[in-house]
């Protein structure tokens, strides 16, 4: 049942109690008139019975059909007692002796027990009405409660209505607002995150060329705490890297990129530029993926040499060998015949060790060698003194490239006027040692020759040993350089990348 039907049912009941009562009221009045109306006839009935008896005649005496019993009784005062459920009537007559007359009429008429009964019945209606309206009340309140947050009449419904909806949106976009600074706030947590654990350095400048962000492996990169960079200049806080402060410093356009290269270190460097002036600096050290670069080119050229070599050697040593020929069938001057033969061994012999050198190597399988044994071997052959550290030093790598490494740098030394050498870690990741020898050292404006097939400051020397030590330690997948060193003698830097 709906709340407007209960409402109905309830203003219903109300107006039959009123009905009820009223009617009871009515037919109440109507047996209170009846009830006098009898009682005055009884009244009458009485008084016409004392006035007609004769003075010297009892009262009780005198017949009558109207009052069941007369009695004499002990009482003073006129008095009608009408019982309605009994239908007894008592009247009260006092005499001159100073006794009373009861008159007793029992006797119902049909109009006061149709007036009673009615009346009885709109009591019970009456009664019957108003439980049920107790239940209604009790129903509508329980109906109210529960639909307290819906539409209650009509002449409400559009702003009940406008209400809602402005709720119902208020609460989605509060939910929008609610996600997107979730998602704000996950994408800024990713942001920090990706910032603190890239593998390369990011600097945040503001708009006056000062760092706003300093990440963790720029922390480790240019050894130094962002406590320390934070809100200072660019040049400050890269003053360990002055060629990349010179970039940062020259580059004017929004975006660049370059690769800055310092005294032993190579670096990309991206710079982009950001909001309110400001300039984002993505820095990553790839010094090891350039030296393997080069490592790679120069496999790549050691390939191509190889084939000319051959070439050039097939073709030389068959216009050698007819010269050879001819030359044996001389006979006038001796001298200068032998001389010929001698320059053509040479000759053969300079390009077999170019041909050998120029061959590409062949690795065989990469297995734990143990770097220190087989150089301390290759240092006491060669009558050196080597110091290395206790541990032993491991690479992965072909133990006969090894060994032929050890014995070219051992030679070499050794050649150079050393009788001692040291062996120092200079880092793991890659791995990172320096040899050390107290030879005569190698000039400065021969420094940059060192490399080259065929240089050598040695009068019975082929100019191979260092040339070929390159090429060994580029097929072990590493880089050898000549170091600046304080102390007499020459400092070699080994990077071995696997």
């Amino acid at each position: 049942m709906n709340k407007s039907t209960t409402i109905l049912l309830l203003v219903i009941e109300i107006l039959l109690i009123f009905v009820f009562a009223n009617l009871s009221s009515l037919f109440h009045t109507m047996q209170e008139r009846e009830t006098r109306s009898y009682i005055e006839v009884a009244e009458s009935v009485a008084d016409v019975i004392m006035k007609s008896a004769a003075p010297e005649t009892d009262p009780l005496e005198t017949q009558n059909s109207f009052f069941s019993n007369i009695q004499r009784v002990q009482a003073a005062g006129r008095e009608a007692v009408y019982d309605a459920e009994s239908g007894t009537l008592q009247l009260l007559r006092p005499q001159a002796d100073g006794s009373a007359v009861l008159f007793v009429r029992h006797a119902r008429t049909p109009v006061l027990e149709t007036l009673q009964r009615v009346s009885r019945l709109f009591s019970l209606l009456i009664i019957m009405t108003a439980f049920f309206l107790l239940i209604t009340v009790f129903y509508l309140v329980y109906r109210f409660r529960a639909d307290r947050g819906k539409e209650q009449n009509a002449p409400i419904d559009p702003i009940s209505n406008y209400l809602s909806r402005l709720e119902s949106s208020e609460t989605s976009l509060r939910s929008t607002l609610e996600e997107q600074q979730q998602a704000v706030s996950r994408q800024q947590e990713l942001n920090r995150g990706i910032i603190r654990h890239i593998n390369a350095a990011i600097l945040l400048l503001n708009g006056q060329g000062k760092v706003a962000v300093f990440n963790p492996r720029a922390e480790q990169l240019f050894e130094r705490s962002a406590a320390s960079a934070l809100h200072h200049p660019v040049e400050t806080v890269l003053s360990c890297v002055p060629e990349i402060a010179a970039f940062v410093r020259e580059v004017k356009v929004p975006e660049s990129s370059a690769v800055v290269v310092t005294r032993d270190r190579d670096f990309r460097v991206d710079i982009s530029s950001v909001s309110e002036g400001g300039r984002l600096l993505v820095i990553k050290e790839v010094t090891r993926e350039r030296r393997r670069a080069e490592i790679q080119r120069r496999h790549a050229g050691f390939a191509m040499l190889g084939e000319m070599a051959a070439y050039l050697t097939h073709e030389m040593r068959n216009s050698l060998g007819v010269v050879y020929g001819y030359t044996r069938s001389l006979k006038a001057d001796k001298e200068r015949v032998e001389r010929i033969n001698h320059e053509i061994t040479y000759l053969t012999g300079m390009m077999d060790n170019f041909l050998n050198f120029a061959r590409p190597l062949s690795p065989g399988e990469r297995t734990p060698v143990n770097l220190t044994e087989i150089l301390a071997a290759e240092c006491e052959a060669a009558g050196l003194e080597l110091a290395a550290p206790e541990k032993g030093v491991e690479v992965r790598g072909d133990a006969g490239l090894v060994r032929s490494l050890c014995s070219n740098l051992a030679r070499n030394a050794a050649e150079a006027g050393a009788d001692r050498m040291e062996l120092v870690i200079d880092g793991t990741d890659p791995l990172e040692l320096r040899l050390h020898d107290n030879g005569r050292g190698i000039p400065e404006d021969q420094r940059d020759k060192i490399w080259l097939p065929f240089f050598t400051t040695k009068e019975e020397g082929t100019g191979m040993g260092l040339a070929l030590v390159r090429k060994i330690m580029n097929a072990l997948d590493g880089d050898i350089r000549l170091e600046d060193s304080l102390e007499k003698g020459t400092e070699f830097r080994l990077t071995f990348f696997s």
